[in-house]
């Protein structure tokens, strides 16, 4: 069973050290927070959390369930979102550059104006996402591509299997 924690618990335990937050179940606003390095691989975020320009970099977000998440503006730079459902997630102006992103799952996301520097997006499932305005935007070889709006605003019906 997984370990509840709200906004108030996580920060305090951050505050005094504690990085490790594996398989927990959040429900947050941590908005405008710095938790770099932060571990919630396998955690549950769910629903209506908000880390809208919250600074995760070099944070362990891996295999973590983060479904309709507000990331608008977050730094995700050098994060590992391997194996991470960010189905309906806002990452309006997230900075995701060296962020690990194989094996993403990102139907109807909003990657609009991302920064998508050195981003890995190998094995993605990127299905009706909105890429538009992204900047250095590369899809990884192995990534599924079905009615997503490119960079250049370019809609691609798919289904292409990326090579």
């Amino acid at each position: 069973m997984k370990k509840n924690l709200n906004t108030e618990d996580l920060l305090r335990q951050y505050a005094i050290g504690e990085r490790d937050f594996t398989s927990i179940h959040l429900s947050a606003y941590l908005s405008e927070a710095d938790i770099t390095e932060i571990n919630l691989s396998e955690a549950d975020i769910m629903g209506a959390n908000s880390f809208e320009k919250t600074n995760l970099t070099r944070a362990n977000l891996s295999q973590a369930k983060m479904l309709g998440n507000n990331l608008k503006g977050a730094i995700l730079s050098h994060a590992n979102l391997k194996q991470t459902d960010l189905s309906g997630a806002d990452l309006t102006n997230t900075n995701l550059s060296y962020a690990d992103l194989r094996e993403a799952i990102l139907t109807g996301a909003d990657l609009k104006e991302a920064e998508l520097l050195e981003c890995k997006l190998e094995g993605a499932i990127l299905v009706a996402a909105n890429l538009k305005g992204a900047k250095n935007c590369c899809i990884g070889r192995g990534a599924l591509i079905c009615k997503t709006v490119f960079p250049d605003g370019e809609f691609v019906r798919g289904p292409y299997l990326w090579e």
